[in-house]
């Protein structure tokens, strides 16, 4: 018997990548919210805020103690 729809296949290929893809997009956002948690004050420019600081004074100290 003849497939009624011929691009039955083609179609059904579709659907499973945008099932996967919905799926990956999903593990995404759960493991940004993960990660979000995690960091200090609870946003990126917080956390990219601390960590310059720390750079500063890590170059601070180096000048201090004549190791650059």
């Amino acid at each position: 018997m003849p497939n009624l729809f011929p691009h039955k296949e083609a179609m059904m290929d579709q659907l499973e990548r945008k099932q996967n893809m919905d799926k990956e997009m999903l593990e995404q956002i759960k493991s940004m919210r993960n990660a979000k948690k995690t960091l200090p004050q609870g946003t990126l420019e917080n956390y990219a805020a601390a960590i310059q600081a720390k750079v500063i004074n890590y170059e601070e100290e180096k000048k201090q103690n004549g190791l650059t």
